[in-house]
């Protein structure tokens, strides 16, 4: 019996030795140092599985913890190596292997721990590889699954229908015959409109065409329009618009949309125009979709060359970075000129087609721009009030 234990130590430590090795070498080459952990990593698994223990090794102690957990080198390498779909990809499989959503600990512990850190909770994970929230062996089975699914696609081709039927994205209301299976899978109808397609990219393909056979009225009708315009430096609201001018208009041309492209506009357009559109109506965030200029974007008419002038500046700025410039970016009356006619830095990056950094992005800008900023005698670091802004 002792020289069983002994036989078995001696192989343990071999082992010990192998991973150690495997996790401390290779460290000028990634590519292969990943290769071997990943083909370790499934050894493991299949070792977790065979033991029928997904918990196997995952105390902070043992040699796989040692290799395979973020707070080591080697699987901070590891786990920076998978991608989000190839982490969903594991779950979808696992999902197959069992013949129902798995639970988290059906699921082997390292995998577990990656897909939680990098989607934050199991149900989001689940969500997000397309799969059920309701897991385990209680859970929802693929049978069921795959009918959810075949359900789901059933359910964006009535919402494009539908779209296609109106010839602009619907409204939740024109189609609360599905609203409470939706509640499914989305939270907003923006997730609905966005999962099913009906982007403004549809609407630029799908929605517009030139009416050529126009009466009097109908030009009469659309001279006044563009002139309204032309007063308003931007396209009209719906609502900025009498009634009946509006409703003859849509009659002839069969969108609002339409029928600004008939003068060569396009709408004033809210950058989630349904997100706070809830599904479940018992939702205190619960806003009713607004024909209003807060949170939009939209072209300006007919600039005057001083305004000209100052967009063809800002695009020159972001040729030269390579990239959107900063409100402190901006000359200082440039930004002002701009943001009085623009309402918003976002609307008037618009203007000349482009977005503005993501937050990440414009905190790495701003760290750089204070070091040179020191370099040049302002310790400080000191940025224009403007950038103080949201």
């Amino acid at each position: 019996m002792d020289k069983e234990k002994q036989k078995k130590t001696s192989q343990d430590q071999r082992g010990r030795g192998k991973r150690q090795t495997a996790a401390s070498g290779d460290r000028g080459n990634d590519g292969a140092a990943v290769e071997r952990y990943r083909t370790m990593l499934k050894e493991a698994a299949k070792q977790a599985e065979a033991a029928g223990n997904m918990d196997l090794g995952s105390g902070p102690d043992s040699d796989w913890a040692k290799i395979f957990s973020t707070g080591e080198t080697a699987g901070k390498l590891l786990y920076g190596s998978f991608s989000n779909e190839e982490l969903l990809d594991l779950l979808r499989a696992r999902t197959g292997e069992l013949g129902h959503v798995p639970a988290q600990k059906e699921v082997f512990w390292v995998y577990r721990n990656y897909l939680r850190l990098r989607f934050d909770k199991w149900p989001y994970a689940l969500k997000k590889a397309g799969l059920s929230t309701k897991a385990g062996k209680g859970g929802m089975t693929v049978e069921k699954m795959q009918e959810r699914s075949r359900r789901y696609d059933e359910l964006m081709d009535i919402v494009r229908t539908r779209a296609k039927e109106l010839g602009r994205p619907p409204h939740m209301f024109e189609l609360a015959e599905i609203q409470g299976e939706l509640k499914g899978w989305f939270t907003t109808w923006a997730e609905v409109l966005d999962a099913a397609g009906i982007d403004r990219t549809w609407q630029r393909k799908e929605t517009l065409y030139k009416v050529r056979d126009l009466n009097e009225n109908e030009r009469q009708l659309l001279d006044r329009l563009e002139k309204m315009a032309r007063r308003l430096n931007r396209a009209p609201l719906r609502s900025e618009v009498p009634d009946e001018m509006r409703k003859t208009l849509t009659r002839r041309f069969g969108t609002w949309r339409n029928t600004l492209y008939q003068i060569g506009l396009e709408p004033v357009s809210k950058l989630s125009p349904f997100g706070n559109t809830y599904l479940n109506r018992g939702k205190e965030q619960q806003k009713k979709h607004k024909d209003v200029l807060e949170n939009s974007i939209y072209k300006l008419v007919d600039p005057d060359e001083e305004t000209q002038a100052m967009l063809a500046e800002v695009r020159e700025i972001a040729r030269r970075l390579g990239r959107a410039p900063l409100k402190s970016e901006l000359p200082s009356r440039t930004y002002s000129v701009l943001i009085k006619k623009c309402s918003t830095y976002r609307n008037l990056l618009h203007q000349v087609d482009l977005e503005p950094l993501s937050k990440s992005q414009a905190v790495q800008v701003q760290v750089k721009l204070r070091e040179q900023n020191k370099g040049r005698g302002n310790p400080a670091g000191k940025t224009r009030p403007q950038d103080q802004k949201s």
